[in-house]
This record gives structure tokens, sequence and C-alpha cells, in this order.
């Protein structure tokens, strides 16, 4: 079965309290500003879903850095992880000491094992100075585990978006078996709020979806059928 692992980012800020002392910078999505909140998504087939970030000391001078976990919310059963320097134990919430010399940056890691319960698990990670706590930088990773229909998914032929980035309209080729009922294609911002909700009639075809009145950016589409989310998947939207 094939793996699906979305990374899904909010880059939006709660407030525009910043450190003055820390740059954070997603691997993929470029900088977060401060309680930045992004999800990764993943199905229970998925062993382990990860974050990446690089943290930059932009001060001045030398800081003595620490990461804080502080978990939001826990799916019960499941168990996250972080390595700051080193690679600490789930019981553990803050990190030792990892010294940052200005212009200097490190990798952070979190990482979440869902041991196939289905939820999401909400963790907050603040790289501070050791030294003055007050000087922090926090962001928020969403890890959300899906159910996943495995002899659905086998029989199941549905394309990725074309094209993508999409300007008007995004169509999507498929296949769906007689004995699946109730199938929809879900497309939610970043934010999770769901924008189409497109119910799947026939059984197979072309399905195009009006994309002129979003606005430019991220966007992900999900296939939904016997209450099942069978994937998750990225639309990117350019007019």
């Amino acid at each position: 079965m094939k793996k699906t692992l979305t990374l899904l980012l909010i880059l939006f800020a709660s407030t525009y309290l910043f450190s003055q002392s820390f740059e954070v910078t997603h691997e993929t999505y470029g900088q977060l500003s401060n309680d930045a909140e992004y999800t990764v998504v993943g199905d229970t087939s998925v062993l382990k879903l990860e974050t990446h970030l690089s943290i930059k000391n932009i001060s001045g001078s030398s800081i003595n850095s620490k990461v804080r976990k502080y978990l939001v919310s826990e799916v019960v059963g499941s168990t996250n992880d972080f390595c700051w320097g080193m690679c600490y134990p789930p019981n553990t919430y803050v990190s030792g000491i990892v010294p940052l010399a200005t212009g200097d940056s490190a990798m952070f890691d979190g990482h979440y094992t869902s041991n196939k319960n289905i939820g999401t698990t909400v963790v907050r990670y603040t790289v501070f100075d050791n030294d003055s706590i007050n000087d922090s930088l926090s962001v928020v990773v969403n890890y959300q585990v899906t159910s996943v229909g495995i002899n659905m998914m086998e029989d199941i032929k549905f394309s990725d978006a074309y094209p993508n980035p999409a300007n008007d309209y995004a169509y999507f080729n498929y296949s769906i078996p007689q004995g699946n009922s109730n199938a929809s294609l879900v497309v939610f911002d970043l934010l999770g709020s769901v924008i189409i909700d497109k119910e799947i009639t026939n059984h197979q075809g072309t399905l195009k979806i009006n994309t002129y009145n979003l606005t430019n950016g991220v966007y992900f589409y999900s296939l939904i059928t016997e209450n099942q989310t069978i994937f998750t998947r990225k639309l990117i939207v350019n007019h």
C-alpha cells in the first residue's frame, strides 16, 4: 500500500511577538513566525511522523539554547519524542543546553508514533535562551493520523490533481468500485476548514472542481469513502 504522508503548513501568527534571538525555518515552507502552526498527516500504515526545523541564532551574542515540549493534547496510546543536540525519550519535556554562536544553526527533529491509534496529537515546541527564558519562539505541530482502507485503496484509482498548480479548475481522473458508496472529495485550507465538499456520484470518470474563487496558496484534498479517509494530497492554487 502506498504510504501517504502529507505535510500541511499553517503560516499564521497568533501574536506578533517575535524572539529577538531565534529564527526558525521549516525544511520546505521557509521561515516561521512565533506560534506558527502546521499539521503533519499520515495514516495508520505510517510507522512514524516527523517534523524537521532549522533553528538559528540571529542575535549578536552566543546563546545557551534549550527546547521545551508541551503536550496540548495527546492521543491515548501514542508516543512522541524530540531531538535537540541529542535525542530524548518520550518522558523528557526540556532538553539540555545546545550552545549557539552568533549566526549558527542547529537542526531540531520531532517524532510521533501513533501505534495505529487514530486521532490528532498537538505538541508545542518552544526554543528559548536558558539565560533569558522570555526570549523564545514557539511552533505548534498537529500530528494527525487517519484510518486507511487497505482493500479499498487497492481497488480505487484516483489521479493526482491536474493541473497543479491550478488556476480556475482542477481535474481528477478516477475509478471507484461499485461496492463503494458515499464517496466525496473534500478540499480544505491550511487551517483545516473545509472549502469544497464535492460528492462523487459516478463510479468512474473525471471530476472537476472550481478553484477560481480560491486565493493563491496551499490547500489539501482528501478522498472520503465509506466514512474513511483513503488519502490526503496537496493542491496549490496560483492565479
